[in-house]
């Protein structure tokens, strides 16, 4: 066991921009992560991504605002983590802006008869694949309804990006190497409409003359 899983598992305060430490060696099928946390800014961003030691990213829990706001709580959540092929883990990491997060269990599954009849009967990929359309559903959903709540003018959907993995998406934004990913907020979503970012600093008449294009698809 790391370092960072001991302090992990004792809910230590994570506040720094990225905590890092050395993994198992030993092959992991899914991890998941319980804990809580605040954001303090509508633009704000709290990551947890697991790194393997061929150096691939997977984004286990993300909240980011403006569709989080205020305390959260999360449990046993693993984004692109739920189901793994056996990769060999390397670190651990964070990426806050504007929020504060304390995880208080890490959860590894070492033994692949342990994913369960429906993930071996499916196979990891295509059940992995039907778990993130369901997470962009509820991404989806929770978009539409701050979008509604709040009156703004863009609709947020199933777009040719939207299904993109955290490294895919930046990659897409340029971002390399310890780079960390902006906040999109919600922009893979973005289907039509005109799309502001919270916190920037925009006019009525810059916002109506966006050059966003009118929809990914």
């Amino acid at each position: 066991m790391s370092f960072l899983i001991m302090l992990l598992s004792l809910g230590y305060f994570l506040s720094t921009a990225q905590v890092s430490a050395q993994a198992s060696a030993n092959p992991i099928y899914s991890l998941s992560i319980s804990g809580s946390g605040t954001l303090n800014k509508t633009d704000g961003y709290a990551r947890v991504i697991l790194t393997d030691a061929q150096g691939k990213e997977y984004l286990v829990y993300e909240a980011s605002g403006p569709f989080d706001s205020g305390s959260f709580s999360f449990e046993n959540h693993c984004e692109e983590t739920c189901v793994l092929s056996g990769i060999t883990p390397k670190s651990i990491d964070t990426e806050i802006s504007g929020a504060i997060l304390t995880i208080s269990r890490v959860s590894v599954l070492n033994d692949e008869q342990g994913l369960g009849q429906q993930v071996r009967a499916m196979g990891i990929k295509s059940y992995g694949s039907a778990v993130h359309k369901t997470q962009r559903n509820v991404k989806i959903d929770k978009i539409n309804q701050h979008i509604k709540e709040n009156n703004l003018g863009w609709t947020a959907g199933e777009t040719s990006v939207s299904g993109y993995s955290y490294e895919e998406k930046k990659m897409l934004m340029g971002v390399s190497g310890t780079e960390k990913l902006p906040n999109l907020q919600g922009f893979e979503y973005y289907k039509g409409g005109i799309f502001e970012m919270a916190g920037a600093q925009t006019s009525p008449k810059s916002a109506s003359t966006s050059a966003l294009p009118s929809s990914f698809d």
